[in-house]
């Protein structure tokens, strides 16, 4: 839910800051840009994380009341993901901190560990 609005000096909405749920202590502010929009139309420069597949299916019952169209939950290398586009047509990945423990390895375009990485999604 918006917990604070900024309106232009006509009066008209031009952006809102809120807290997302699912992504703990975490508040993000939307503002409108048009011009700036046009250019990552089609790109997905932002991933964000959620805790686990509860906080996915708690997205999409938030984005289904705002309208907005996404994918299901997904089954990624290594987490479960869901995939959506804001109205400017840029794209969103929600991402679980926690992993759902299957066998990715044989599917074109999965992932892999490169250096030793551990795997830890939440490396607080």
């Amino acid at each position: 839910m918006p917990e604070m609005e900024f309106r232009d000096e006509h009066g008209v909405l031009q952006g809102v800051t809120c807290s997302l749920p699912g992504i703990a202590d975490t508040r993000i502010a939307f503002r409108q840009d048009p011009q700036a929009a046009e250019g990552y139309a089609g790109f997905d420069p932002v991933a964000w994380h959620v805790v686990d597949r509860s906080a996915l299916e708690q997205w999409a019952h938030f984005l289904d009341q705002l309208g907005i169209a996404h994918s299901p939950v997904i089954v990624g290398t290594e987490v479960w993901l869901m995939i959506f586009r804001d109205p400017d047509d840029i794209g969103h990945h929600l991402y679980t901190r926690s992993t759902h423990g299957l066998d990715t390895s044989d599917r074109p375009g999965a992932g892999r560990r490169l250096n030793g990485a551990t795997g830890d999604p939440d490396p607080r």
